[in-house]
Parts: C-alpha cells; structure tokens; sequence
C-alpha cells in the first residue's frame, strides 16, 4: 500500500484532501418497525457527505440495506394479497436463497432512493457491487481500485455493497463492516468511519450502566478488548455487531487507515468530528494500556465537561502493510494450508526472511491448491505456546538455515502484520477447523499441493532433484503474518 501520512502529521494538514470512506448499515437506512427508509436521516447523511466533498475531500459510502429494502418491497405488494401471512416479512430470513432474493429485489431501489437524494444536491454517484471473489484475483482487486480512484478523481461518491445476490458462503464478506474496512485500504484511504447505534465503544453497556466509561483512543485493539462491551448483537435487520467493528478496525488500521466508530443516528456530526480530530494531534503512544477512556456520562454532568462529539478513534499502524500484502491477507480466499515446524515459524518471523518459507520447515501440506495461491501457514499450538516469548532469541539450536534470495515482484520485502482473529478460520481447504493448530499467517505459493507434498522437510537443494525442475527454493512467499 503506497505510504501515506498517519499519526499526528495527516491532523494537523488540516486542508489536505483526504479520502473518506463511510459505512451505514441496514438499521440506519430502514426502520426495523415498519421496513420504511429513513428518509430524515438518509438526508442529513447526504448533506454530510456533499459538504465533506465541497470541502475537498473524496468519500465512499458503504451502504447496507439492499435486504432490508427487498423486504419493504414484498411487504407492500402481499399487503394487498390477504392470503399471505401478513407477518411474513417483519423478520429477516435465514436461507440465504431467500435472502440473495431479496437482495435482488431491494438493491435496485436502495441505489435509486440514494440517487434521489443525492440529486438533488446535484451529487452524481456510481453504484459497485463487490465479492470476495471480485477481490480474489489480482488483476481484478487492482481494476476495483482504478475504478474507485477514478471515480473520486471525478468527483463521484461511489455507493458501495456487497453483491448478496451472487455472494456464497465462501465468498462472503459476511458483513459491511468487513467489506468498508477492505474498500478503505484497497483505496488508501485516511479515515473509515463505522457509523453504529452508539455513540462510541464503551467499557461496559452504557444501557444497562450509566458508569461506563467512554473509550476515546485506541492505540492496542487487542487490549482494548479485554475490558470493553462487545455485548451487542446488531439489529435484527442487520449482520453484524460491536465486534464486527473491532475486526474491521484492525483491518483498517493494518492499512494504515484511522478508523472511527460513531453513531449512525446523527450523521451530522461527521465534520465536527474531523475537525476534533485535526485540532487535537494524537500522541504517538499511550503507554502500556493501549487506549485512552473518558469519564462516564455520569461524571461529565458533575464536572460540567465541555461538550465535544462522541466517537472512539483508533489510530493507524506506523507501518502499515503495502497494497500487495493487504491483498494477500484480506482480499484472498485461502485455498490450502501448511504447518510448520518451530524452526520456520521463528525464522519467518526475522525481518531478514522477508516472508518466505523453504520447504525444510513443513510439516504437512492440507488442501488441494495451485500455483501462486493463497495458502494459511500453521502452526502447532503446543510449539507456539512454547516458542512464544522467544521469538527474537538467535540462538535457537532447532531453527533451520533459511536460505536469502534476492527479493522479486512478489514484494517479499519486509513482512507486514494483519489482525488475529482468534481462531484458525479454515476456508475451503478440505480442514475442518481444530484446536491443535494456531494460523500465524498467509502467503502464495510456488509449488502446487501435490508438488510440496513431495517437498516436505526437504532441503531446498533438493527440489530440482524431486521435482525435475525448480521454480524457486522458497515454497511460499509474501508470508503476511499476525498480529501476536
């Protein structure tokens, strides 16, 4: 991903253009009561979105809300029909038949009202309807992000959804938060605003407690995890909930784009926002908590704070991963996985390696894959828990020799970092999920599954002898590993 300013120095610019993307989920667009959109608030959102643009700025809208209209559609139509169950539509299906119909049926009329909208401040906007598997192939995440830098270098405000309607499970992005937080680093953008049913990330359910305290910065979101409430589930038109949002938050930040979670209901405060943002420059580093509370709403009135926009701001990575290790980490599907041993795992995490694994250092070889595929690299849960905290000792008597090789246009420079997601996650690589294994990473490879099988624990030397040719004596490549 090209460099760009983060930290205190892109806040302090205050009239550099920056990109903006916005995401608003079904319960901010349609009333979870009646199923109507909300007209007033949609409003507000564009005037918003117009002024942010007239200010200079570039913006993406990430909009939900294509089911939710689908089911207004086929509401209003059975409504005339009393045969039908006239409740039938009030909740969200979960057959995804039923709900990829839907989507067909309301996204032509969730662009349309937006189009309305934003016409009549004279607004033009595109409609890009994305997948996984849009994003997949390399050429075609690089023609998505032509298009959208196009697009906003002509003044568009791109609406951007996920295509329900084609979409299967192992293609999904599951929800929009996942998707803004992809659409933002695919175009490097600065800042990603998350818009909930909350005012910021809270240590506790402000609902149920009135002392919980507001987190205002975020420096660690694995720190901030343990102590804040994830507890809400979304609404139940929508996909997703806060925990969704610290995901895309890692993923965003990974790319060095800010990321700001607020609430969805009063959108006319994304400017006052920014403007707080940029008159208060973000230190480098809170210290060993990793992020910054405020007082409760309780103590504000006692105190008799000045008022300032609620928001929780989470702060880029100082080394944001390249465009290309983004891609590997987030916009692949993970075709295989192979594990490795302990050695590898702390020769792949030197600098100097630059992410590439020699063929010494597997263990097993999962899945059926090609070529330049994306694949998980594992490890054994008992090697890495007895491994971790030695990671940068030198000195370890079982570590293989990882043979340098001269760095090529698969950007095995430095390796980047992405999100830890708790779990191994398989995909679609024949492996079902276990305890035994802990993913530590993703690469591309440089033998097909059936060729490493034949490699495993072999010195590179060996591979044109196994092999009958040598594509490379690494086997895979552009390792992105996570976050510890």
């Amino acid at each position: 991903m090209d460099s760009k300013d983060n930290g205190a120095t892109v806040y302090q610019q205050t009239k550099q253009p920056l990109t903006i993307v916005i995401k608003l989920g079904t319960s901010s667009i349609v009333s979870e009561k009646n199923l109507q959109p909300r007209l007033g608030l949609l409003a507000n959102l564009v005037e918003s979105c117009v002024q942010l643009r007239s200010n200079g700025h570039r913006v993406i809208l990430v909009s939900s809300g294509a089911i939710g209209m689908g089911m207004r559609r086929m509401s209003v139509l059975e409504g005339t029909n009393r045969s039908e169950d006239p409740n039938r539509w009030n909740k969200k299906p979960k057959a995804l038949n039923e709900k990829q119909a839907l989507a067909a049926i309301g996204q032509g009329h969730l662009i349309a009202l937006w189009d309305s909208l934003f016409s009549r401040l004279n607004q033009p906007i595109s409609q890009i309807l994305l997948t996984r598997g849009d994003l997949a192939d390399r050429s075609r995440y690089l023609n998505a992000s032509s298009t959208l830098n196009t697009l906003l270098n002509f003044g568009v405000i791109p609406i951007i959804n996920e295509n329900d309607t084609l979409s299967v499970a192992e293609i999904r992005f599951g929800d929009n938060d996942t998707l803004s937080a992809v659409t933002a680093g695919m175009c490097n953008a600065n800042f990603l605003f998350l818009m909930t049913d909350v005012d910021c990330l809270y240590t506790e359910n402000p609902r149920k407690n009135p002392g919980a305290q507001k987190v205002k910065k975020v420096y660690d979101i694995e720190q901030v995890r343990k102590i804040v409430s994830t507890s809400t589930l979304g609404s139940s038109l929508g996909t997703g909930g806060m925990e969704t949002k610290l995901i895309a938050a890692e993923l965003a930040t990974a790319a060095g784009v800010s990321t700001i979670i607020c609430n969805g209901m009063k959108p006319d405060r994304l400017a006052s926002i920014l403007d707080d943002i940029q008159s208060n420059p973000q230190p480098c580093s809170s210290g060993s908590l990793g992020f910054i509370v405020e007082p409760s709403d309780e103590d504000s009135k006692i105190n008799s704070e000045p008022t300032r926009p609620l928001y929780t701001h989470f702060l880029p990575q100082p080394s944001p991963l390249t465009n290309r290790k983004f891609w590997v980490a987030h916009g692949l599907i993970a075709r295989g996985s192979v594990v490795i041993d302990r050695g590898a795992y702390r020769a792949i995490s030197k600098d100097s390696i630059g992410g590439r694994l020699l063929p010494a250092g597997i263990l097993r070889v999962i899945g059926n894959f090609a070529v330049g595929q994306a694949v998980r690299v594992l490890v054994r849960r008992s090697d890495l828990l007895e491994i971790r905290g030695t990671i940068s000792s030198p000195s370890m008597s079982d570590e293989p020799k990882q043979q340098s090789s001269s760095e090529d246009d698969r950007d095995c420079g430095s390796r980047g970092v992405i999100k830890n997601e708790g779990g191994t996650g398989f995909e679609d690589d024949g492996f079902e999920k276990s305890d035994d294994y802990v993913e530590v990473g993703r690469g591309l490879t440089n033998y097909n599954s059936s060729e490493m099988l034949k490699l495993i624990g072999l010195h590179s030397s060996k591979i044109e002898e196994v092999l009958g040719h040598i594509d490379s004596e690494n086997v895979v490549e552009s390792i992105v590993l996570k976050k510890k």
